[in-house]
């Protein structure tokens, strides 16, 4: 396929952005021919050896997990955060009420292509708290991963250094086990107080969690995560 004299325009990774990069080229170009090109699989073909019981990582040519169609978010629980507040700093190079514009804008297009408009977290403060004894933290689900972060590096505990960077919330974190630079939730949790589908509430054990790479028992069970205890050290 020649690629240059059939196409006006060709886009590497078919993650979120090459899918939104597309859409708005058809809008403002609707005559060009655009084409997506990527190296892993549909979505309904990506797999991941560790959902299938391997208990390491296969280090697959290309990982089901991060390649193919919807990017490295497409297991994830498909929550979009609808605030500037996390998950980048554009506010500081542009207007808060374009930034948020530009959200909306997005979410609409989510919308349009039959994502729920259902809103969760408008109770914030019923979620977000974060308290902190000796080394342990107990931070609530909806509380944002980096300022659980933040908390624990005024009060003097390490540990938690790789997360302050992350976006998301604490819930989020501890269902797909997140980590970056080294570091990830399932070095630093304790446990975890979930809700079941039928409503019952209990606490998971870091070992009952089955926290591995990018997976955890929240991708085969449907628990809701409330709150989450993490152990860190003593720190300068």
């Amino acid at each position: 396929m020649n690629i240059v004299s059939n196409y006006n325009v060709a886009i590497i990774g078919a993650g979120p952005a090459g899918i939104f990069a597309a859409l708005e080229i058809m809008k403002l170009k609707p005559n060009w021919k655009v084409v997506i090109v990527e190296k892993g699989l549909k979505i309904e073909e990506r797999k991941c050896p560790l959902r299938e019981g391997v208990h390491k990582c296969m280090n697959c040519r290309t990982c089901g997990l991060l390649c193919g169609w919807g990017g490295a978010g497409a297991f994830s629980d498909g929550k979009l955060t609808l605030t500037p507040d996390v998950g980048g700093h554009l506010v500081d190079y542009m207007d808060r009420a374009k930034v948020e514009d530009l959200v909306k804008y997005t979410d609409d297009i989510y919308l349009k292509f039959g994502a729920t408009d259902e809103v969760f977290g408008t109770n914030k403060d019923d979620f977000a708290d974060i308290e902190i004894e000796d080394c342990v933290i107990t931070a609530k689900a909806g509380a944002m991963l980096s300022r659980v972060a933040s908390n624990a590096a005024r009060n003097s505990l390490t540990g938690m250094e790789f997360a302050a960077g992350i976006p998301g919330s604490v819930g989020g974190a501890c269902v797909m086990n997140a980590g970056a630079y080294g570091g990830e939730i399932k070095d630093i949790i304790l446990s975890a107080q979930v809700i079941d589908e039928d409503g019952r509430i209990f606490t998971l054990t870091k070992d009952e969690m089955n926290l591995s790479y990018r997976s955890s028992i929240f991708s085969e069970k449907k628990y809701i995560v409330v709150q989450a205890v993490f152990e860190l050290k003593k720190g300068n």
